[in-house]
């Protein structure tokens, strides 16, 4: 069961990396392309405290 569980929080982890990463690049492709990374740059903290 413990691994279970474990593999559970990796694949959860995973998904919600993976949702950081799609957030990103709908961002991104909402601004100019000069503003761009600094959007990467302000959204990449959320990925940290989540």
């Amino acid at each position: 069961m413990e691994l279970i569980d474990t593999l559970w929080v990796v694949i959860a982890a995973i998904i919600v990396l993976d949702t950081q990463a799609g957030f990103l690049c709908l961002e991104a492709g909402a601004v100019r392309t000069k503003n761009a990374a600094n959007v990467a740059i302000k959204s990449q903290p959320l990925a940290w405290a989540d």
